[in-house]
C-alpha cells in the first residue's frame, strides 16, 4: 500500500481497516509505505502491518518506492492518490509488478486545474490509467462520474471493481470510550438538549455551511438542540463567522480534530453529512453501526448507503428547507427511528463490513496476479 499524506482522513481510514482486514484473512501480507511520522505509521505499527517510511516529498518517495520494492518484490502494489499511482506505475516499469489503484473522489484535483498545467496533470492521468492492471472504485458513483469524465478505467476497460467501503464495526463500537452524560458533560449541553453532530473536514466540497443554515431553521421551529461539527479545515473562519451571523454561536460548536469522535457520534440524536458530492461516505457507516439516524445529501454515494425512510434520511443537495425538515422529524422522535436504528445496524454488518471488502479486494488482487501468467 502507497500514501504519501500525513493527514488522517477519510482515505487513510479506509487503507487501514482494509488493511488489517486483507492481514486477517491469512492469504494477503500487506505492508506500508508512508512518510515518517504519519498517522498511518503510527496506526499501521499499532495493529501490526509493517511500515516503511520514507520523507514526504515526492522524488525521495519514488525512490524509496523502488527501494522497496525491489527489496519486498511484491505482488501488487496498490496506489490511493494521483500521485502514488504515478509512483507505482513507473516502479512497475522497472521492476515488473502490477498495479491496482483505487478512485476515491468523484471529481479528482486534477479536472479542475486550469491553463497548461491542467493539461498536462490530464495529459498524464489518461496514461496512467492506460497503465493500470486494475481500478477500484468505492462507489457506483465514482466509476459513473469516471466514465463521463472520459477517463482510461486501466489497461483493458473491464479491468475494474467497485467495492464499496467497509468498516470494521468492533472497533468503531471499541472506540466509544466515554458515555452519553460524560459527553453532555464536556460540552456543556442541557439534558433537555437534542444533539446533532457532524464529522468532516471544513472544507467548501463537505457543504458544512448548509448544515448550519438548516440548524437555524430547525431552532426557529423551536427545537431545543446542540450541534457539534467534529474536523479541521481552511473553512473554520468563514464557519465561525456564518455561526455568529446566524446567532448561533451558543448552541453549535466547531469542536476541532478529536480523538472521542466515535464517543461524540453515539451520544447523538442524529449524525449529518452534509456533502453534495460525496464520493462515498465512510463516516455514515460509522454513525449507523452505532445506532444514530442519519442524515444526508442524496446523491454520490449516501445514494449507495442510504435507503430513504429505511435505513436513514435523505435530503435535496444544498438546500437547507430539505435537511431541516429530515432533522426536525428525526428530532421529534417518531415512532420509526427505533426500527430504522436497527435497520441501519443490520445493513452495515451485512452490506459494509471490512471482512465483505478484504474479500472482495483479495479476488481482485488475484484476478491481477493471474493474468498474464
Amino acid at each position: 500500500m502507497l500514501q504519501d499524506t500525513k493527514n488522517y482522513a477519510g482515505t487513510e481510514a479506509h487503507i487501514l481497516t482494509l488493511s488489517t482486514a486483507l492481514s486477517d484473512l491469512g492469504s494477503v501480507n500487506v505492508e506500508f509505505l508512508v512518510p515518517k511520522g504519519s498517522e498511518l505509521e503510527i496506526r499501521g505499527q499499532a495493529n501490526g502491518i509493517r511500515c516503511h517510511v520514507c520523507n514526504q516529498n515526492s522524488f525521495t518517495f519514488f525512490l524509496s518506492a523502488i527501494s522497496v520494492v525491489r527489496n519486498t518484490r511484491p505482488k501488487v502494489i496498490h496506489a490511493h492518490n494521483g500521485r502514488t499511482a504515478i509512483i507505482s506505475v513507473l516502479v512497475s516499469k522497472l521492476l515488473g509488478c502490477k498495479v491496482v489503484a483505487t478512485q476515491h473522489f468523484l471529481e479528482p484535483a486534477h479536472v479542475s486545474s486550469t491553463g497548461i498545467l491542467g493539461k498536462v496533470k490530464r495529459v498524464l492521468h489518461q496514461w496512467v490509467g492506460r497503465q493500470l492492471d486494475h481500478r477500484i472504485c468505492v462507489s457506483n458513483a465514482a466509476f459513473v462520474n469516471m466514465q463521463h469524465r472520459g477517463d482510461t478505467i486501466a489497461k483493458r476497460a473491464e479491468s475494474y471493481t467497485v467495492i464499496h467501503n467497509g468498516i470494521d464495526v468492533k472497533n468503531v463500537l471499541s472506540g466509544v470510550t466515554k458515555m452519553r452524560d460524560d459527553v453532555r458533560t464536556d460540552f456543556r449541553i442541557p439534558v433537555s438538549s437534542k444533539l446533532v453532530t457532524c464529522a468532516a473536514r471544513l472544507e467548501a466540497e463537505k457543504n458544512i455551511v448548509v448544515l448550519i443554515d438548516a440548524f437555524k431553521i430547525v431552532v426557529e421551529q423551536g427545537t431545543n438542540a446542540t450541534l457539534i461539527i467534529m474536523g479541521e479545515g481552511s473553512q473554520r473562519m468563514d464557519l465561525q463567522q456564518r455561526i455568529a451571523e446566524l446567532r448561533l454561536s451558543d448552541i453549535v460548536v466547531l469542536a476541532g480534530f478529536r480523538t472521542d469522535v466515535h464517543s461524540v457520534i453515539a451520544a447523538s440524536d442524529a449524525f449529518v453529512l452534509p456533502a453534495a458530492h460525496e464520493p462515498f461516505g465512510l463516516v455514515l457507516l460509522e454513525a449507523m453501526s452505532l445506532g444514530v439516524p442519519t442524515i444526508a445529501a442524496s446523491s454520490g454515494g449516501p445514494l449507495e448507503i442510504i435507503d430513504d425512510g429505511v435505513t436513514g434520511f435523505l435530503f435535496r443537495p444544498n438546500n437547507p428547507e430539505s435537511l431541516s425538515k429530515q432533522l426536525l422529524h428525526v428530532l421529534n422522535d417518531t415512532d420509526d427511528c427505533g426500527t430504522l436504528r436497527r435497520r441501519g445496524q443490520q445493513v452495515v454488518m451485512d452490506e459494509f463490513s471490512s471482512s465483505t471488502m478484504a474479500n472482495a479486494t483479495s479476488v481482485a488482487y488475484s484476478a491481477v496476479v493471474a493474468e498474464g501468467q
